[in-house]
């Protein structure tokens, strides 16, 4: 197996879509609902707006986070109730169909998020679950790799939803990526398939503040 699956940042190969070509993709992964693409960019207009409020008397690092956790929550409320199941592995929270393998998780992102030329990258270093995440995405589709029984995690198709508060543009840009690399500094930096949703105009609102680098692979408990 392999221990890394290292490499460049500039990726080929890599699918991109956008407009409704993203969203018939999407609606395949399972978010199949006619107002799918609209409640997620809803909630992540409300997450970093939200963040944003968390300025002033808290952590430098407080706000990003405020922000991961509520896109997660948001992600979590639409597919919740039509039989998707949350998954706790080692800090990391997914969400993950019962039957398709398809999961999906939720990472804060760099400028080139939501940008059809662009090359995203994950702005946090990942962890050893979100490596094992890359690992089984490329077995899954290498055909050259023997089939042999893989453990659950093996069996999941993750994509993440990536978003990037651009406070230049005023803008938040995002998209449901497959990654398949991560790159020397722990960052996802490969994809071979990128969804892009149309970006969510902030002009007006206060900007979040940049903070250093921090994991968002955080334990998150639910009631």
């Amino acid at each position: 197996m392999p221990s890394g699956l290292e490499a460049p940042r500039e990726s080929s190969g890599c699918i991109v879509l956008t407009g409704v070509d993203a969203i018939a993709a999407l609606a395949k992964l399972g978010l199949d609902h006619p107002d799918d693409a609209d409640r997620i960019r809803s909630f992540v207009r409300v997450a970093v707006r939200t963040a944003r409020e968390k300025q002033v008397g808290y952590a430098s690092n407080y706000a990003g986070i405020v922000a991961h956790n509520e896109v997660l929550h948001g992600l979590c409320s639409i597919l919740r109730d039509r039989g998707w199941n949350e998954l706790e592995r080692k800090n990391h929270l997914l969400i993950a169909h019962p039957d398709s393998g398809v999961t999906f998780g939720v990472s804060s992102a760099d400028q080139d998020t939501g940008i059809r030329q662009g090359d995203p990258c994950t702005r946090y270093p990942k962890g050893q679950m979100t490596r094992r995440v890359v690992i089984a995405n490329h077995l899954r589709f290498d055909q050259t790799t023997p089939t042999f029984p893989k453990p659950a995690l093996l069996r999941r198709n993750t994509y993440l939803l990536l978003f990037y508060d651009d406070i230049d543009r005023k803008q938040i840009r995002l998209e449901i990526s497959r990654p398949l690399f991560m790159g020397s500094t722990n960052r996802l930096a490969g994809w071979d398939r990128r969804n892009i949703l149309p970006p969510i105009d902030l002009s007006g609102a206060p900007a979040i503040k940049q903070p250093g680098p921090v994991s968002f692979d955080v334990r998150v408990r639910r009631n």
